[in-house]
């Protein structure tokens, strides 16, 4: 398309890296028009009419080459019902509070350039698109290597926007030989608990297919110079990403990335387990239990991975076409997390976990391993959902940072089907401090 127009307009062309930029450009001015015509009122108040009036030659090589020119502020409202209609929807859907009060990371090497020649680069957009304000994402520099990226974005960021191409040469190489791909596996290995959602202006589903496989929560499509979409699925694109971004941002992810967080923390503390023994109720003999801290650590990380698999796919719609295929994947995580509770106690012969943990009063364990037992035998019973791996996974961090709270718990709460953490635990050192940061 760009050769077409090569003897018509006077602007030197790069066929892959200017396509790959005009792209960019198209997507930067398509984005605003369109919230320009979803929200109106904030669209004025932030002054985004001024993109109307711009006049820098790369816009106006743009716009000669691919046929566009200034649209009047009101064109798109003659969409009519239908536009009005997606406005009304993502204002009234789950994502309308959109991801406020969440820090967003912004690694796009487009977004400065954008910025200077527009006067409002991706970072405004997006501020404006997912927060309706001017600071709620943070330009990490995208020329910095890849580990040092990942440093960055790890400490304190909620989610991460980062864009496939991030190098010209980029737009050549497959996926995964992307700068962008290398920035998603260290960041992966640095903070795997942040969710990443990869953004581009190409449409080519290998590339698509390649990040999933890559580790990224989820991608978006800029719009792209060739698609020509209509109005109505341009802001449906739109719409797509806020959605995205609020579910990456919800209360599933936020337990997992909590949990990375805290598990990071216990791999720096003496835990009580580490000289500790059980006594007997029955016979008064003491066991001391040597669990091994890596074994623990490690079948904990891949417990909260498979979870993290289990809200990507659920994010794309893979493999849930009944709720028992969500339910099946719940009670295969909490049976392996179950496995933990065998650290804890040697088991005799013609003796069962449970009445060891009986005899030796660790009534929590009990109780979480009986949820493990429930997790494990689901169909026979109610489907498992969210809220039951919320309480096993929080009364697990529990049962591994302080110790058994022993005969109390027993009296309050062995027939209850799960435990009081907060009443039972409450006067345990550092408990409170620990729910707080990472349970409520």
């Amino acid at each position: 398309m760009l050769e077409e127009f090569r003897d018509s307009i006077q602007v030197e062309i790069n066929l892959i890296q200017d396509r790959h930029d005009c792209s960019n450009f198209f997507a930067a001015i398509q984005t605003l028009r369109l919230y320009c015509a979803l929200f109106p009122e904030a669209a004025a108040r932030a002054g985004l009419r001024k993109l109307y009036s711009l006049r820098s030659r790369e816009i106006r090589a743009v716009q000669a080459a691919f046929g566009f020119d200034d649209y009047p502020p009101g064109l798109l409202r003659n969409t009519g019902n239908l536009l009005w209609k997606l406005r009304r929807g993502l204002v009234k859907s789950s994502a309308g509070e959109k991801a406020r009060f969440k820090k967003i990371a912004l690694i796009d090497d487009q977004s400065d350039r954008i910025h200077i020649r527009l006067g409002l680069g991706w970072k405004y957009i997006y501020d404006w698109l997912l927060y309706d304000n001017e600071a709620g994402v943070e330009i990490i520099d995208s020329m910095e290597n890849p580990e040092v990226i990942a440093e960055k974005v790890s400490a304190g960021f909620d989610l991460v926007l980062l864009d496939l191409h991030l190098e010209p040469k980029d737009v050549q190489q497959p996926a995964a030989a992307t700068k962008g791909a290398l920035v998603l596996k260290a960041l992966r290995k640095k903070a795997p608990m942040i969710p990443v959602i990869m953004t581009t202006a190409s449409r080519n589903p290998e590339k698509h297919k390649a990040l999933r496989v890559l580790g990224s929560d989820g991608s978006w499509i800029k719009e792209n110079i060739d698609e020509r979409l209509s109005a109505e699925k341009s802001a449906a694109r739109i719409i797509s990403l806020v959605e995205m971004a609020a579910k990456l941002t919800d209360k599933q992810y936020s337990l997992l990335t909590k949990s990375f967080l805290l598990l990071d923390k216990m791999k720096t503390k003496t835990l009580w387990w580490e000289n500790w023994e059980w006594i007997s109720e029955r016979d008064g003999v003491a066991s001391r239990i040597e669990p091994n801290k890596g074994i623990i650590f490690s079948k904990l990380t891949h417990g909260l991975l498979q979870f993290r698999e289990l809200l990507q796919n659920k994010l794309l719609e893979e493999g849930f076409y009944v709720k028992n295929d969500e339910s099946s994947r719940i009670a295969a995580i909490i049976t392996l997390l179950g496995g933990i509770f065998e650290a804890f106690h040697s088991v005799y012969q013609g003796s069962s976990l449970s009445s060891a943990m009986e005899h030796r009063k660790d009534y929590l364990g009990k109780l979480l391993y009986r949820m493990r037992n429930q997790a494990a035998h689901f169909r026979s019973g109610a489907p498992l959902d969210f809220s039951f791996f919320e309480r096993f996974l929080k009364g697990l961090f529990c049962y591994l940072l302080f110790p058994p709270p022993g005969e109390d718990f027993h009296k309050r709460n062995f027939n209850w089907r799960t435990p009081d953490l907060e009443a039972l635990l409450g006067n345990q050192p550092g408990f409170r401090e620990i729910y707080h940061n990472y349970f409520s």
